[in-house]
């Protein structure tokens, strides 16, 4: 059986935008899994459990006031996900968890709600990375694959549910599919997860579970981060948030702010790794105390001597110089970075292409592509300089260039024949190709 319910639990969660990964409406399938059965009343993975667990740990608690800004962001994050107009505030702790994969500040919120669909608590345990909510519901009714969704429809904000009127949800789109146990007259347990498009599904995913104890329903919801900074108003998997740390480093010393640069930040092993989105608030903070040359390499090059290890420095150090207000990492450290790319070989690759790109969406010039053909002709690099002449160049002296010089790899080669033809395009609509530049910008 399918219902038209994955929208609602795509936009009652908000990711919808350009900056984190899109989302179609598809249906929600209902798949009986034989063997499948509720966990252990003693399990961690029990919904009551996991609900009595976050519940205990309000116990003896205390709030800090300085996290009264994310609580308010908490709450508006939740009313965004669920359709509880009743929601009433209980009581909320924080914690700060100093060490470990999982340091960071956590806010615990608990709610209460008297709703049709049923009536009971909310708590949320919200980190840095991840929230997790956990439901305690009276009077809820959830027998059948009809009543289940019935009760997704009401708690998950009904009126977002599709889209124009007889519109039906296309059979190519990803289901949501909720596991249910076979060959029981009366749904007692459900799990299930919608589909996501994110390389790391940890950061965007909504999972969920439920279990009927009694006459109690209690269900746990699991909500990546994505699209919650526009209602926490700190920035997500960044562990520091009360006070978030755009505010905290200002009180730092410029010593401290640089030994916190790359100090990772992951929250489990396997999962993705945010070192680079808390290194661009502290990258940003010492730029705008001001960075010689000498500060700006040294950055770049301590990382793990990776492709990805210099990369992902470089990013942080672009978008931070960008953030800090003062420069544009382009006209600044453009010719030492590459020089000092070229002294490390193919190992910076990615980065270059980095380098170069970033050149481009920043402004176009005969500087810049001088170094690209200077690069190309040594040999080392070549996806990054070619990417930057096709953007930007509109010089037939280039193309001849490029004509001459055999590159490594065919690969290469057919990106070099792209380039070419670019570049005649830019020299043909000159008009075409600045606007295409300032597109990027």
């Amino acid at each position: 059986m399918k219902h038209n319910l994955f929208c609602t639990l795509l936009v009652a969660l908000g990711l919808t935008g350009p900056s984190i990964p899109l989302y179609s409406q598809g249906p929600i399938e209902y798949r009986p899994m034989a063997g499948l059965a509720p966990q252990p009343p003693d399990s961690r993975l029990n919904p009551a459990t996991m609900f009595r667990a976050a519940e205990a740990k309000m116990a003896g608690g205390t709030f800090e006031p300085a996290a009264q800004a994310l609580l308010a962001g908490a709450e508006k994050f939740t009313r965004n996900i669920f359709n509880v107009p009743s929601l009433q505030f209980q009581r909320a702790v924080t914690e700060h968890l100093l060490t470990g994969a999982q340091r960071g500040d956590v806010l615990i919120v608990e709610w209460s709600f008297h709703e049709t669909f049923g009536n009971g608590l909310i708590v949320l345990t919200d980190t840095p990375y991840y929230s997790t909510y956990d439901l305690r519901l009276r009077g809820c009714q959830i027998r059948s694959t009809a009543e289940l969704t019935a009760f997704f429809n009401a708690a998950l904000l009904p009126g977002r549910i599709r889209g124009p009127a007889g519109e039906k949800a296309s059979a190519k789109l990803p289901a949501t599919v909720v596991y249910l146990p076979a060959n029981l007259p009366e749904i007692t347990f459900f799990s299930g997860d919608t589909p996501s498009t994110s390389p790391y599904n940890f950061v965007a995913d909504f999972k969920f579970s439920g279990a009927r104890v009694g006459r109690e329903w209690f269900v746990d919801f699991g909500v990546g981060k994505s699209g919650s900074q526009s209602f926490y108003g700190v920035p997500p998997w960044v562990p520091e948030r009360f006070p978030a740390l755009p505010e905290a480093v200002k009180s730092w010393t410029s010593t401290q702010v640089r030994t916190e640069v790359g100090q990772p930040v992951k929250p489990f092993e396997g999962g993705p790794d945010f070192t680079h989105q808390r290194d661009e608030i502290l990258i940003a903070e010492l730029a705008r105390r001001g960075l010689s040359e000498g500060q700006v390499l040294d950055l770049l090059t301590d990382v793990q001597p990776t492709p990805d290890g210099y990369d992902l420095r470089l990013v942080s150090m672009i978008a931070g110089i960008r953030d800090s207000g003062t420069t544009s990492f382009t006209s600044r450290s453009f010719a030492p970075a590459l020089k000092m790319y070229e002294g490390l070989g193919p190992v910076a690759d990615k980065s270059v292409t980095t380098l170069f790109r970033t050149a481009a969406e920043q402004d176009c010039t005969a500087d810049v592509e001088a170094r690209a053909v200077d690069v190309l002709k040594k040999g080392i690099f070549a996806a990054g300089p070619l990417a930057y002449l096709g953007i930007c160049s509109t010089s037939h002296e280039t193309v001849a260039t490029l004509q001459s010089i055999t590159l490594a790899t065919e690969a290469l080669e057919k990106q070099k024949e792209r380039t070419i033809s670019e570049i005649r395009r830019n020299i043909d609509h000159p008009l075409k190709r600045h606007n295409t530049v300032r597109g990027n910008k």
